[in-house]
């Protein structure tokens, strides 16, 4: 039975990515994603049929290109897929059939939507961001009740002052304030005590990173790094590991975690 969600999980997480990598990309293009607009081929404009949107498998079964034009199909679409593969996979083998399965979920919807747009434009929407704190504390009543949105509150308000600070330390040049405003929407899933985590994760991870480019080279000590990809590393991160990280410090994790 876990097998089987484990599955299920995987492969609805790649529907999900490809769901948002088309998504992000027709908003930095200013396009509509929603309503009856029809994925097309971005080199000819066919709009592609159902069989030529099943994630991975159309990929694969097309060998990488337009069945129409047969031009390439952008390897990106099958990296983002595979992400939703590995964290689905991940996030049923931790939780099984939970509401925490639910909220990883949507953490992983809103958290690389704002990745992609960071990673190609350098901008975060305020609006996906919201959309991501009120979803997070709509969860959180349904499942957990008043309690649970007690600490999505704190979460969100926890991650927002934290990042807020970093925001005005840097005299507004080191971090946008969409970050932020992300930062609602991760603790309002999370709860304060994962955010936490999570925060701590993210900026590790950064800094390891920007530590491997600095001496291959690769960077300089005014390169940009995009940090949304890191914070979705470290929610990531936070909640394969909270179960021994809180025990080790006496305490518990919140609902639904």
């Amino acid at each position: 039975m876990k097998a089987a969600l484990i599955l299920f999980s995987a492969y609805f997480g790649a529907c999900l990515a490809s769901f948002v990598l088309a998504a992000a990309e027709r908003t930095l293009e200013e396009k509509k994603w929603y309503g009856a607009e029809r994925s097309k081929c971005d080199s000819c404009g066919k709009t592609l049929t159902a069989a030529e949107l099943f994630p991975i498998f159309s990929f694969l079964f097309q060998k990488g290109r337009c069945k129409n034009c047969k031009a390439e199909i952008p390897r990106e679409s099958l990296i983002v897929e595979f992400i939703g593969v590995f964290c689905g996979a991940l996030f049923a083998a931790r939780f099984c059939f939970s509401p925490a399965l639910l909220f990883c979920h949507t953490a992983f919807l809103f958290l690389l939507f704002s990745a992609l747009t960071d990673i190609k434009s350098g901008y975060i929407y305020d609006n996906w961001a919201f959309a991501m704190a009120g979803f997070g504390l709509a969860e959180r009543l349904l499942f957990g009740g008043f309690h649970a949105l007690a600490d999505g509150i704190s979460g969100a308000l926890a991650g927002f002052a934290l990042l807020f600070a970093i925001y005005l330390l840097s005299r507004k040049k080191g971090m946008g304030l969409g970050d932020a405003y992300l930062m609602l929407g991760f603790g309002a899933i999370f709860g304060w005590k994962i955010t936490l985590l999570g925060l701590y994760c993210a900026f590790f991870a950064g800094g390891c990173t920007a530590a491997v480019l600095l001496l291959a080279k690769k960077a300089s000590r005014k390169t940009a790094l995009p940090l949304v990809p890191f914070l979705a590393t470290g929610a990531l991160l936070a909640v394969e590991i909270y179960p021994a990280v809180f025990g080790y410090l006496g305490i518990t994790a919140d609902l639904p975690f």
